[in-house]
């Protein structure tokens, strides 16, 4: 994949985690890449934040989709949709 591919996975995954944090629900999804991030509600949300952070940084962005799933957090990136969007 490209720089730029790289770049906008890793920009977005990183403003949903900064959405999810603030959320009471500690998720966000996004439709720029279909893009999806959660933390488990006893997360406080520092540890929200870092587990977040951990998991988008380990995540692969050398492929056309992936996903990596914490204890605590995970995150995933895909081109289609693969959550319900009217639920969201």
């Amino acid at each position: 994949m490209s720089e730029r591919f790289r770049y906008l996975v890793l920009s977005t995954l990183n403003q949903a985690a900064t959405k999810a944090v603030a959320s009471s629900r500690k998720f966000d999804a996004r439709k720029s890449l279909y893009e999806l991030v959660q933390c488990t509600p006893d997360l406080t949300r520092q540890d929200c934040l870092r587990c977040l952070k951990t998991s988008i940084n380990q995540l692969p962005t050398e492929r056309i989709g992936a996903r990596l799933i914490l204890p605590s957090c995970g995150s995933r990136y895909e081109l289609y949709p693969f959550y319900n969007e009217s639920a969201v």
